[in-house]
């Protein structure tokens, strides 16, 4: 699936969601989010995800959304007691399924975890940029102890859902 097309028409979005990108633009995806008929964003309301993902392409192409990306954890449902990075990336596919609802919606899959990396797919309708965002608060939120640089970087030779790959695939070095 490329960037911002629902796996499922029947995907819903939590408003908590909509919440962070709403805080993490400044407030400047309210118009968009508006034109596409979600108005007064609540964050126990859940919304259509196709609309919201038709607000977030719109608002993407005038501004960048790695911001949005980075303020999902402040503001979405998270399961409890995460304090090291590999518990946090372990339990990505859960918090994002907390977020979502009614169909299929996608997955946060670690598909390695080394001494010094994790390799992290991002299967969902999500933009690149939106999850790099929210990986890199999460590395540098759960940064291992003694460690001062952390990295995430997106793999050139895996698929990109930027050119229509279904997934895309990420590192975090340290």
């Amino acid at each position: 699936m490329a960037e911002f097309v629902a796996f499922d028409p029947n995907v819903e979005v939590s408003g908590r969601v909509l919440k962070a990108w709403i805080a993490g633009t400044e407030h400047k995806v309210i118009p968009y989010l508006e034109a596409h008929e979600i108005f007064h964003v609540q964050p126990e309301a859940w919304y259509p995800k196709q609309p919201a993902l038709n607000a977030l392409r719109k608002f993407g192409q005038v501004s960048s959304l790695f911001n949005a990306g980075l303020m999902i954890p402040q503001h979405a449902e998270f399961p409890p007691n995460i304090d090291d990075l590999e518990t946090a990336v372990n339990l990505l596919d859960q918090a994002y399924h907390m977020n979502h609802r009614s169909g299929e919606i996608g997955h946060y899959i670690v598909k390695a975890i080394n001494e010094r990396s994790i390799v992290m797919v991002c299967e969902n309708p999500y933009p690149c940029e939106f999850d790099f965002g929210l990986l890199h608060v999460l590395a540098q939120r759960f940064k291992p102890e003694g460690v001062e640089k952390i990295e995430v970087n997106h793999d050139p030779d895996e698929p990109c859902r930027k050119t229509g790959g279904d997934s895309c695939t990420y590192h975090i070095v340290w």
